[in-house]
C-alpha cells in the first residue's frame, strides 16, 4: 500500500502545483494588464482634471456675466424710468404748450392705452409707461 499512497501523494502534489502555476499565471497576467492600463488611466485622470478646471472657470465667468447683466438691467431700468418721466412730462406739457404738442404729434408720442386720442387725462393711479413711435416717411403724392 505504500506504493499506492505514494502515487496519490504525487497526484495531489501535481494537482496542487498545477493550481499554483495557474494562480501565478493569473496574477502575473493581471499585474501586466494593470501595468499596461496605468498610462491610459493616468491620461483619463489628467483629462478629467482639466475638464473640471475648465468647468469651474466657465462657471466663474458665467457668474461674472450674470452680475454684469444685473448691473446693466438696473441701469436700463433707471434710464427707462427717466425717459418715461420725460415723455410723461412732455405729454402733460403738450396740453398747454404748442411746441410740445407739435413734438408729440410729429413723433406720435402718446400714453400707453390711448389708441386714438392725442390728448386725454393722465391717470394718477398707476405709473405711466410711454412708448415713442417712430415717424413714418411721407407717402409720395400721385401727380
Amino acid at each position: 500500500m505504500s506504493e499506492f499512497t505514494n502515487q496519490e501523494d504525487k497526484g495531489q502534489s501535481l494537482a496542487l502545483a498545477g493550481i499554483a502555476l495557474v494562480a501565478v499565471l493569473f496574477f502575473g497576467t493581471q499585474l501586466r494588464v494593470g501595468a499596461l492600463e496605468k498610462p491610459m488611466l493616468e491620461a483619463q485622470l489628467n483629462y478629467s482634471a482639466q475638464r473640471l478646471t475648465a468647468t469651474k472657470s466657465a462657471q466663474t465667468q458665467a457668474d461674472e456675466s450674470l452680475k454684469k447683466r444685473d448691473e446693466q438691467m438696473k441701469a436700463l431700468s433707471e434710464t427707462e424710468a427717466k425717459y418715461a418721466a420725460l415723455l410723461t412730462e412732455l405729454i402733460e406739457l403738450a396740453k398747454t404748450d404748442v411746441d410740445a404738442r407739435a413734438i408729440t404729434q410729429k413723433w406720435k408720442i402718446q400714453q400707453q392705452g390711448q389708441a386714438g386720442a392725442a390728448e386725454s387725462s393722465v391717470q394718477d393711479t398707476k405709473p405711466v409707461k410711454v412708448q415713442p413711435v417712430a415717424p413714418q416717411p411721407p407717402k409720395p403724392k400721385a401727380p
